[in-house]
């Protein structure tokens, strides 16, 4: 059991990862590629250039750079410090440690934003959408990646998640309220799109460990994980491994 968690119920991304980053961290080390097909459908809604600044928040371990194409400046910014520090560094990078609703940058001075499958743990999104409006330039892009209302994915994590991590899980995923949030902070929607996916896994068990790890499932089994993903997501064996179901809404957006 997570430590605390037996007192409260922890409800946001930066109480959540306070507890859990190194969990999370250990899952993606455990299967770096699981997730490639979620992270390259980020670059497929809007072109990512070298020479453009990109703002990835929150960033985790700042897995979206590998993703990247070579001379993209790469802002990570975090509210987790366990993350921070697993984020890259180096020429062509900075990190920050800050709140998503409150960022350390000028007005108009990125070209490129993206959030994926963190705002479900945000209290202020709203918030967050007006300050990725304040940074953004004229024509600049934001991509946000999350969980429909309804979907399988919001019924696995607010279910099953919920019932064998001993924080709970009680996401607020996309909704009207999310659309019309990003109008009031001053972005209009250019594309939003409900994608099916895979993740990618050698092997039942590796997938098993690997969502056991990534969710905190401290209150489940490998084989209870594995059994939970099938009944709710679904999964499939083929000559190159296990692809587990996935689905996530790409919402891209742009200053109006």
């Amino acid at each position: 059991m997570f430590e605390g968690a037996e007192k409260a119920k922890f409800q946001t991304y930066e109480e959540i990862f306070a507890a859990r980053a190194d969990l999370y961290h250990g899952a993606m080390e455990l299967a770096p590629k699981a997730r490639d097909r979620e992270f390259g459908l980020i670059l497929e809604q809007a072109p990512v250039e070298p020479g453009m600044t990109l703002i990835d928040m929150p960033a985790g371990g700042g897995y979206l750079l590998d993703y990247l194409p070579k001379g993209v400046h790469y802002i990570a910014v975090e509210t987790a410090p366990y993350f921070l520090a697993h984020c890259p560094t180096g020429p062509g990078t900075e990190r920050h440690l800050s709140q998503l609703n409150s960022l350390p940058f000028e007005d108009g001075s990125a070209d490129y934003a993206v959030s994926m499958a963190a705002l479900h743990h945000e209290p202020d999104v709203s918030g967050v959408f007006r300050e990725v409006c304040r940074v953004l330039k004229p024509g600049g892009r934001f991509v946000a990646a999350d969980v429909e209302a309804g979907s399988p994915t919001g019924i696995f994590l607010n279910g099953f998640v919920a019932a064998h991590n001993s924080m709970g899980h009680d996401g607020a995923f996309f909704n009207a309220a999310t659309r019309a949030f990003l109008g009031q902070a001053g972005l209009e929607i250019l594309s939003d799109r409900q994608i099916d996916f895979t993740w990618r896994f050698s092997s039942e068990d590796e997938m098993g460990q690997f969502a056991k790890s990534l969710f905190g499932l401290d209150k489940a089994t490998v084989p209870t994980v594995i059994q939970g993903i099938g009944d709710i997501l679904g999964y499939e064996s083929d000559a190159d491994g296990v692809a587990m179901n996935w689905r996530l809404t790409y919402l891209t957006a742009t200053p109006a």
